[in-house]
C-alpha cells in the first residue's frame, strides 16, 4: 500500500476516534475541560483536513493514483465529514434533517461506486463533487470553530443565537449543493455501458 492510501486509511480510523472524544466532551460537566478537549478536537480536525489535501497531492505528484485510492479517498472524506456533521448536530448547532439529506446522497453515491467497481469501472470525483467538497469543508470548519467558541464561553447569548442560525443556513445550503452535485454522477452512471445494457434488457 502506497503512502497516499496509508494516509487515507489513517483518516478512516480517526473518524470514530473523533466522534468518541466529542461525545465524551459533551458528557463532561460545564468546566474548562470542555474547552481544552474542544481545542484538542480542533487540532484533530485540522490534521484530518490537512492529510486529506496531502494524500491527494502526493498521489498526483508522484504518480501514485490508483483505483483503490479512487475508491477509498472519497469514502474517507465522506466518513470524516458525516462524523463531523453528526457531532455538530448532537451539540445542537446544526439541524438533523439536512444531515439526513447528505447521508442519503452519500449512501447513493457509495452504492453507485460499489456497482461500478464490480464491473471494473471507477467513478472519480468530478467538478460538481469538488464544489460540494468546498461546502462540506466550510460547514465542518464553521461547526468546529463554533463549538470551540461556545466551550470557551466567549460569545454573548444574543450573538450566539445569530451564529447558530447562520450555521444552520450554511448547513442547509450544503445539503442542497450535495443533492445538486449528485445529478452529474447519476447521469454518468446511467450512461455507462453496464447500465445501458441492463436498461435495454
Amino acid at each position: 500500500m502506497n503512502l497516499p492510501n496509508k494516509l487515507t486509511v489513517i483518516r478512516i480510523i480517526c473518524a470514530p476516534v473523533f466522534y468518541t472524544l466529542f461525545l465524551i466532551c459533551l458528557q463532561l460537566p460545564d468546566t474548562n475541560w470542555q474547552f481544552y478537549i474542544m481545542l484538542g478536537l480542533l487540532a484533530f480536525w485540522l490534521f484530518l483536513e490537512i492529510t486529506d489535501v496531502v494524500d491527494g497531492y502526493i498521489a498526483r505528484k508522484q504518480g501514485l493514483v490508483s483505483d483503490l485510492g479512487k475508491l477509498m479517498d472519497p469514502f474517507s472524506d465522506v466518513l470524516s465529514r458525516l462524523t463531523f456533521f453528526y457531532c455538530f448536530a448532537m451539540a445542537g448547532i446544526y439541524p438533523f434533517w439536512p444531515l439526513l439529506i447528505i447521508f442519503w446522497r452519500e449512501l447513493s453515491i457509495t452504492f453507485i461506486r460499489a456497482v461500478l467497481a464490480q464491473t471494473g469501472v471507477t467513478l472519480p470525483a468530478g467538478n460538481s463533487g469538488k464544489f460540494k467538497a468546498v461546502f462540506y469543508f466550510m460547514a465542518s470548519m464553521y461547526g468546529m470553530l463554533l463549538c470551540v467558541a461556545i466551550s470557551a464561553k466567549i460569545i454573548p447569548q444574543n450573538i450566539l443565537s445569530t451564529a447558530v442560525t447562520a450555521g444552520s443556513v450554511l448547513f442547509m445550503l450544503t445539503a442542497l449543493v450535495s443533492v445538486l452535485s449528485f445529478v452529474p454522477y447519476f447521469i454518468s452512471f446511467i450512461k455507462t455501458d453496464y447500465m445501458q445494457k441492463h436498461i435495454k434488457e
